[in-house]
């Protein structure tokens, strides 16, 4: 989300599975079923995004006559309310780089 705020907070999307998974903790293994669970974090994530009103007006478009993994989240936010959300998981979890536990993860 911070790269695609960059370029337009006003109206941003993101895949639902994007085509590198950064965490590979929240996707143990490469299956169908593993991407569809994680497709269904992402939105959960943005979902609650969206209810704290960090983001607004969050659609799924789907991708036409692609795969549901290619359908895209669009949103509009508000680059301060992110900006101070990145430091609060900054400064609680670190730069991103540390290994999630699967606690974190449940």
């Amino acid at each position: 989300m911070e790269n695609e705020l960059q370029i337009n907070p006003r109206d941003s999307s993101i895949r639902v599975v994007p085509n590198v998974i950064k965490h590979l903790e929240l996707l143990p293994e490469d299956s169908p079923a593993m991407r569809d669970r994680y497709g269904e974090i992402r939105y959960k994530a943005a979902a609650s995004l969206a209810q704290h009103g960090v983001i607004t007006n969050l659609n799924v478009v789907q991708a036409g006559l692609g795969h549901r993994w290619e359908s895209r989240m669009k949103y509009s936010a508000d680059v301060a309310e992110i900006d101070a959300l990145l430091r609060v998981l900054r400064s609680t979890f670190g730069n991103g780089r540390s290994r999630l536990t699967r606690a974190a993860v449940r």
